[in-house]
């Protein structure tokens, strides 16, 4: 029985992700960097940044989310073009081992209501400018896709 452990334990150390530099670990973004730059863009009033496993060893999302102003109107798709881009140009550097970004936006339900709702990416995608993946409300955007749109 006690051999038993012993192999299975050998055997889930070998488990980790590894790279060709050893085992991959946690991107070092500075994520409140990143937030303080999405919240100098127009229109954006608050951004919330944070990096999570994807789910696969050694592999990482970023998430952001922006909320968005009463007075933004039809402007989010060009908000959500450019924190794409500052994300990127932000990262892009540091996190080689961030595999998606995912965006989000929150927003007043209308100029009438301030009640803040979930934004609908895909109803601006005609307006932003990066190609990427509308899933539920939100927009994810492959690393390749996000560096030839920060490269121009």
């Amino acid at each position: 029985m006690t051999s038993l452990l012993l192999v299975g334990a050998l055997a889930l150390v070998g488990c980790g992700s590894t790279g060709p530099e050893g085992p991959e670990e946690e991107p070092t973004v500075d994520t409140i960097a990143v937030q303080q730059a999405v919240e100098q863009i127009d229109g954006v009033e608050a951004a919330e940044v944070a990096i999570a496993s994807d789910g696969a060893p050694g592999r990482y999302v970023l998430s952001t989310k922006v909320t968005v102003g009463a007075g933004i109107g039809d402007g989010v798709g060009p908000v959500i073009t450019e924190t794409a881009r500052t994300v990127g140009e932000q990262t892009l550097q540091s996190g080689e081992n961030i595999r998606s970004y995912s965006f989000s936006a929150v927003g007043p339900r209308s100029a009438d209501d301030p009640t803040a709702v979930r934004l609908t990416l895909s109803r601006y995608q005609d307006q932003i400018a990066v190609g990427g993946e509308y899933l539920g409300s939100g927009l994810t955007i492959w690393r390749a896709d996000l560096e030839a749109f920060v490269a121009g």
